[in-house]
């Protein structure tokens, strides 16, 4: 393959990897401002897990009408509304340290970041050849990682207080509409609205639907009040904002193994393994957390959790999509993404009420408890199923929990339909020439 022809895949897609590079590196900043400044201001914990929630309640909202939003006026002109209207709200919240407020900016900030999402998400589908669609995603996944990454370390160059940061957060949103609108690359199709009943995606594969409500408990409190509970053992503010940090970038390590690990044996012992070593960490934390919070040991804690938490939802996903049939498989991965936004819209409030009852490493013990349920239940739904064989499921495959349209991106749906229309039709794979290329690790999920 020529030089050129080899990068021509990233390059149809270099502009939106772009503009969602910029603007996750502004929400990986303001994941942690807004609890920081919050705790500066004097205000409650349970306030902080109301704002969060606002923005998990407005995603879910996003979740249920972004692809007929996009479908109405298109990638292009939908992608700058949003990004406009994200970067006038974050102008709006120096106006006033108000929680009332301020969960009301965040839910319309998180029905915009669904949209967002859901044109990211389509776009770098819709332009990627299947055969090379597992390479893109891996970029595209890893680009996203390491912004959110990023975010928070920008803490580090200046004030706390005063609006500055949020001048920043609202310009890396305002630069992230150039990529897009300097794009000659062929738009793609409107995106599907394609979903399954909850109820039908539990009488498919219970332990996967179970298991991202639970993760969406988990993962969103944490991702939320880990900065308040840095600052409130201690950390100054750069370094509580750092352990948003320590989250993703264990998860940019461990995803492959876990993955890896995944194809080799019953997905639902990963689960298991996985939720069991989540509470476990929790437990130390939460105990004993805020003794190592000024050295090293705290960050690489937080690393693992992030390493093992953030990489269950992929594993929860690859489980469903081993009982789900071809035409099955989009709707499903939808359905489990909305699973996964109905906890996020939970989690927050409710580890904000166990800070204010246990202290700070009372969201941490809350967290154990929900991954301490969650490996009971699969532990019980290994009991009443088998497990497939490897060789009767499809290879894991990272998949985000990021919008209704990532169903998209995975080359295993597209395959699955592929071989279901050559046997309906009683073609032969191999006499047709066509030998997908099987799906590649990607190192990260959210």
């Amino acid at each position: 393959m020529a030089p050129a022809a080899a990068f021509r895949p990233y390059l149809t897609v270099a502009a939106i990897i772009g503009s969602i590079t910029l603007m996750q590196i502004g929400t990986g900043l303001l994941m942690p401002l807004l609890p920081l400044q919050m705790d500066a201001a004097g205000l409650p914990t349970r306030d902080v897990g109301f704002v969060s929630t606002g923005y998990a309640v407005g995603f879910m909202v996003g979740c249920l009408f972004a692809a007929w939003f996009v479908r109405w006026i298109g990638h292009i002109r939908a992608f700058a509304a949003l990004a406009a209207v994200l970067a006038a709200l974050t102008l709006a919240f120096p106006l006033a340290t108000d929680t009332v407020l301020w969960t009301g900016l965040r839910a319309v900030m998180g029905f915009c970041m669904a949209g967002l999402m859901t044109i990211s998400d389509s776009w770098v589908s819709a332009q990627t050849p299947p055969d090379q669609r597992g390479r893109v995603l891996s970029l595209y996944m890893i680009m996203n990682k390491l912004a959110l990454a990023g975010g928070p370390l920008l803490l580090t160059v200046g004030e706390l207080a005063g609006p500055g940061f949020f001048m920043l957060i609202s310009a890396l949103y305002s630069l992230s509409l150039l990529p897009v609108a300097f794009t000659h690359a062929p738009l793609p199709s409107p995106p599907p609205a394609e979903r399954m009943g909850l109820v039908a995606v539990y009488r498919l594969a219970p332990a996967a639907l179970v298991g991202c409500v639970a993760i969406g408990l988990m993962n969103s409190a944490l991702l939320n009040l880990a900065p308040l509970y840095g600052a409130q053992v201690g950390l100054a503010p750069a370094a509580a904002g750092g352990l948003l940090t320590a989250f993703q970038m264990g998860s940019l390590l461990l995803q492959w193994p876990i993955g890896w690990l995944s194809d080799r044996m019953d997905r639902r012992r990963v689960i298991v393994g996985g939720a069991l070593a989540v509470a476990a960490i929790s437990l130390l934390v939460g105990l004993v957390g805020h003794r190592v919070g000024q050295g090293w040991a705290l960050f690489a804690l937080i690393g693992l959790w992030g390493g093992v938490g953030l990489s269950i939802y992929a594993v929860c996903i690859a489980h469903a999509t081993d009982f789900a049939r071809p035409e099955q498989m989009a709707p499903v991965c939808s359905s489990l993404i909305l699973g996964w936004a109905v906890g996020s819209s939970i989690g927050p409030t409710a580890g904000s009420f166990a800070m204010e009852a246990l202290g700070p490493g009372g969201v941490f013990l809350y967290a154990g408890a929900v991954a301490l349920a969650l490996a009971l239940f699969v532990l019980y739904r290994m009991t009443r199923r088998r497990a497939k064989r490897p060789e009767e499921r499809e290879p894991f495959v990272n998949l985000p929990a990021s919008s209704p349209a990532t169903p998209q991106l995975d080359p295993r749906i597209k395959r699955a339909m592929a071989e279901s229309v050559d046997e309906a039709l009683g073609l032969d794979p191999e006499e047709t020439g066509e030998t997908p290329e099987p799906p590649r690790y990607s190192p990260s999920a959210r």
